[in-house]
């Protein structure tokens, strides 16, 4: 097995084993609202390599967005998450535990402090520790320009994959444990057009590989 696909496994049995898709959410997962998007004012056109998308063709998507980072009149994105439940959200343990940073490396006596423990000892900022509180989710988004469309929803509980290297400088990042899964506030519905949940692949699933063709679906 390649180095890609263990860390491909591992990501999948940890979604798994914190939270499974129920038949009602299997009934609807994976299902695209239209195939063709409504017109919507403001979406421009400097996707490289790429087309304008919208919630309808991707209602998986969820912005993340950091309440910290809030700018009137748009929503600034923080982090990309997947939608898998009606309550759960796949998303990167790097946007929520990072030790090393745009500001420089965490110092040695902050790198094992959580979220909380850093509210309390103002940790630098080269210590990247989000705490609920700081979290906004939206779904059902097309245009983060109307701050006021889709769904939002806060975040009640944030699991970080066990094996997320809290007390190394870099989170031994390539090991592949960069996940987390966020447990949303309250329940979204999921049988319109434009919030829908994403499929989760069985547990003996494996990347195509090589020569298979991939879409990217993210928010800029």
């Amino acid at each position: 097995m390649r180095c890609l696909d263990i860390i491909f496994y591992k990501l999948l049995v940890l979604i798994h084993i914190t939270t499974q898709q129920s038949q009602i959410v299997q009934d609807v997962c994976g299902i695209r609202g239209k195939l063709v998007c409504p017109i919507v004012d403001g979406l421009g056109t400097r996707v490289t390599s790429g087309q304008d998308s919208c919630a309808e063709q991707v209602p998986w998507n969820v912005l993340v967005e950091n309440k910290l980072s809030v700018k009137d009149g748009e929503i600034m994105p923080y982090c990309g998450g997947v939608l898998i439940t009606e309550k759960h959200v796949i998303s990167a343990a790097h946007c929520f535990w990072l030790n090393q940073n745009r500001y420089g490396i965490c110092p040695p006596e902050y790198v094992k402090n959580d979220a909380q423990t850093c509210a309390t000892r103002n940790c630098p900022l080269s210590c990247t520790r989000m705490h609920l509180k700081d979290i906004k989710l939206h779904l059902g988004l097309t245009n983060r320009f109307l701050p006021d469309s889709g769904i939002k929803r806060d975040v009640a509980k944030i699991d970080i994959h066990e094996g997320w290297d809290r007390g190394s400088r870099r989170n031994n990042i390539l090991d592949g444990h960069d996940l987390v899964v966020l447990t949303m506030s309250r329940s979204v519905y999921i049988f319109g057009n434009n919030i829908r949940p994403a499929c989760l692949p069985p547990l003996n699933f494996y990347p195509a590989g090589i020569n298979h063709n991939t879409i990217i679906e993210l928010f800029n």
